[in-house]
């Protein structure tokens, strides 16, 4: 065979394209972890060694586990020396990220948990942020979502609050990767498009190989394989150009995968082989593991059975390695339980020698004070016999000198015996007065029950005037049966929560129009249902007798006219009116469009089998309401509840439950009222499991 210029210069060309880029990083590499060391060796303080051992940590993060933990120790010890709170729950964070890695999670909880309680008691923030990622990704990986995204969403509002943006992307990836794990793919792959964007903005390789690689997943997960291979490419591209080799692989490994199920054999072959190449100069055993068995495949389907059958052997010969590694640390780990175990129980044999010597010493210390205190008392006697002698003759003068003192005592005892009878004199006064003190509470007592009497008669006249208050009410709302001939569907749903009801719904039927009014005083009392009348009467005068039929024009004539200045309850009245909550609604068949104004009512509209929810508080800079309009098809839904019956309709995000709310839009005429009766008990349902303070009202139109 002969070789001319040009194809040696192709050769040489291909083997220098290929091993160079890899020599250059691996030179890189070796050239920091020397300076890091240089400086380690001249570092003589511990400040200055604890940041070499968090480098080397950052280093060897994503390279090797076992060296990751090493640093990662080494900086935990220096922390605990110098006592600093901050670099203790940095070190344990690593810790703890460092175990998850390994698939060891109860150990990573234990340091992450005290990572989080150091950082929320000195007040870091910013390692507390670091706390509840690891912790939410544990979480995340024994399945325990809620907890995952609680803490997940913890740390992404510590950081939000901080500006770090590494930090969110960090943690909007993670909650994106929980989302995928849940099933809800639409919401993962949002929140990995938020993440992606961040890191693209950063100029981080990392996260966007990161993003890429998820992204992939769920593509791949939809079925939908040349886009998860355009962003496995993606993943590729960046891995290599990071130098991270045993990501390369896996990402590699993937590609072929993909390759292989949608029948591009050769090229997932040469993915495979490269995957392969990386796997073997690495001694990642797994990962060659993977490899054979999908160049089995590969070559099955490419009908070459030698070449299947020999990448079958060699897959034999790595499980063996694989079971032969986990044997050893088995071994390992049993050995060292056999001495975790082997030194406790010598620990309690000498702890219980040392029980056995403080007894003994114990007893000894208490003989030798039983003989000392026999021996002080002897002392103490003898020198008590000495003194009662020598003073014997002193005791006998001091005898007479006290008959003396009595002789005085017994005059003092008479003047002591006067003082005791002028004593019971005084207290014979206090008992009268404690008598007297007895016959005014009786009294009060008694004027006490007389006002509670008094007070139960007005309860009684209050609960008569609301009670009337009620009737009137209801003999003011109009009959909703009227309004079945000219719309397809109406409902009318209220559940008050005392005698009277704080809403109540008003319409007037025009040539033209179609003009409705919905209130909600947020007041069950008295003077809730003197606005009711008050408003009623007003909007009759407004629309029937003036003949005004612009919501806007309504609202603004019915607000400017709801207190006049001579009312002597003005002040009352309009501070009523204030709180009120109103809704006017005008539905023109003819023009195909409804007109709505008011002040803090929400209105739905489901049109096409869509709710849409309006907020119809619309002002303009002169504080006067100005008039919504919507166009209207046939079969639209209006449906209008108060704040408060709204709150039932949402789901805990704020969004309409339209599912519950379809089903009316879809039904013919004949069924709306089924499923307003459904809608009803779920309502009712809901308000049994958390009851309302405040009285729930919804009104219904289809048109």
């Amino acid at each position: 065979m002969k070789f001319d210029c040009k194809t040696l210069q192709s050769f040489f060309l291909l083997i220098i394209t290929t091993f160079l880029p890899a020599y250059l990083q691996a030179d890189q590499d070796t050239t920091k972890l020397d300076s890091l060391r240089t400086v380690l060796q001249k570092s003589d303080d511990d400040t200055s060694r604890l940041e070499i051992y968090n480098s080397h940590y950052e280093y060897w993060k994503y390279k090797n586990n076992d060296s990751s933990l090493y640093y990662a120790y080494k900086a935990r010890e220096i922390a605990v020396d110098i006592e600093d709170p901050y670099e203790i729950s940095r070190a344990n964070n690593n810790l703890g990220e460092v175990y998850i890695r390994i698939g060891n999670n109860k150990q990573a909880m234990t340091y992450l948990k005290i990572a989080e309680f150091l950082a929320r008691n000195y007040d870091h923030s910013d390692v507390l942020a670091i706390s509840y990622n690891h912790i939410g990704n544990l979480f995340k990986n024994e399945e325990d979502f809620d907890k995952a995204l609680e803490h997940l969403y913890n740390a992404l509002e510590i950081n939000k609050n901080h500006n770090y943006q590494k930090g969110i992307a960090d943690n909007i990836n993670n909650i994106a990767v929980t989302y995928r794990q849940m099933g809800e793919l639409d919401k993962a792959k949002e929140y990995f498009e938020q993440s992606h964007e961040i890191y693209r903005e950063l100029g981080n390789l990392n996260g966007l190989a990161h993003t890429y690689n998820n992204i992939g997943i769920i593509y791949y997960q939809e079925n939908k394989p040349q886009m998860a291979l355009n962003s496995f490419n993606q993943v590729a591209k960046l891995r290599k150009e990071l130098g991270q080799q045993l990501e390369y692989g896996n990402i590699l490994f993937n590609i072929a995968f993909i390759l292989q199920h949608i029948g591009e054999h050769k090229k997932a072959k040469e993915k495979c082989t490269e995957s392969l190449q990386i796997a073997k100069s690495n001694s990642y055993l797994s990962l060659e593991r993977q490899c054979y068995v999908i160049l089995i495949d590969i070559h099955k389907s490419l009908g070459d059975k030698k070449k299947a059958y020999y990448f079958h052997k060699k897959l034999e010969v790595v499980a063996d390695s694989l079971f032969n590694i986990n044997k050893q640390e088995e071994l390992i780990e049993l050995k060292s339980e056999y001495t975790v175990e082997k030194e406790r129980y010598e620990i309690e044999l000498l702890e219980k020698e040392n029980e056995l010597m403080k007894n003994d010493i114990l007893k000894l210390n208490y003989y030798l004070v039983s003989a000392g205190t026999l021996f002080i008392l002897s002392l103490i006697l003898l020198a008590t016999i000495l003194y009662n002698n020598r003073n014997k003759t002193i005791q006998n003068k001091k005898l007479k000198d006290k008959n003396t003192v009595i002789s005085n005592q017994t005059k003092e005892d008479s003047e002591q015996r006067d003082k005791i009878k002028k004593y019971n004199e005084q207290l014979s006064l206090k008992q009268s007065e404690i008598v007297r003190q007895k016959d005014l509470l009786e009294n009060k007592k008694y004027m006490l029950e007389q006002s509670i009497l008094s007070l139960e008669a007005k309860n009684e006249n209050l609960k008569s005037s609301l009670r009337y208050a009620s009737s009137l009410q209801k003999s003011m709302m109009p009959q909703v049966d009227i309004l079945k001939s000219y719309f397809k569907d109406v409902f009318v749903y209220y559940k008050k929560r005392y005698e009277v009801l704080n809403c109540f719904y008003w319409f007037n039927i025009t040539d033209k129009n179609f003009i409705f009014a919905f209130v909600d005083t947020h007041n069950n009392g008295v003077i809730g249902a003197y606005i009711i009348i008050l408003i009623n009467d007003l909007l009759n005068k407004i629309v029937k007798n003036q003949k005004i039929e612009d919501t806007d024009k309504i609202l603004n004539k019915l607000q400017n006219n709801i207190s006049l200045p001579g009312n002597k309850n003005h002040k009352l009245i309009s501070e009523a009116f204030e709180k009120t909550s109103i809704c006017l609604l005008k539905v023109d068949i003819e023009s195909s469009r409804t007109y709505f104004t008011g002040k803090n009512f929400p209105l739905i509209n489901i049109s096409n089998g869509k709710a849409k929810l309006f907020s119809v508080d619309k002002m303009d800079n002169e504080d006067k309401f100005y008039e919504n309009d919507l166009k209207i098809i046939y079969d639209d839904l209006f449906i209008v509840p108060n704040n408060k019956a709204l709150s039932y309709l949402k789901n805990s995000n704020g969004i309409i439950k339209s599912t519950l709310l379809n089903k009316m839009y879809k039904e013919g005429s004949g069924n709306v009222q089924n499923e307003f009766l459904k809608l009803k008990e779920y309502i009712d349902n809901s308000v049994n499991k958390k009851p309302s303070k405040s009285d729930l009202f919804i009104f219904g139109i289809k048109i």
